[in-house]
């Protein structure tokens, strides 16, 4: 399951609706707003985990060339 996916569970089932005539209150649009702007912001933390989970891979993948590099270099000599 990836990042994105947990916080869309996280955020929890979509909210309630009731059908009726257009009588959308101040507090409702307050409310649907402030809900929009808390999923953006999760979605938002999700993509900075995203990235830095792909940014310590790189690094990793970086480290273990290096390293690799490096053992050769000390076999080549030794064999020497």
């Amino acid at each position: 399951m990836t990042l994105t996916m947990m916080a869309a569970a996280a955020s929890g089932p979509a909210p309630v609706t009731h059908g009726g005539g257009s009588n959308n209150t101040e507090g409702d649009v307050s409310r649907k707003s402030n809900m929009a702007r808390k999923k953006r912001d999760r979605i938002s933390v999700v993509k900075e985990i995203d990235s830095a989970e792909e940014r310590l891979q790189s690094c990793r993948n970086s480290l273990e060339e290096v390293d690799y590099r490096l053992r050769k270099d000390e076999l080549t000599e030794e064999g020497r």
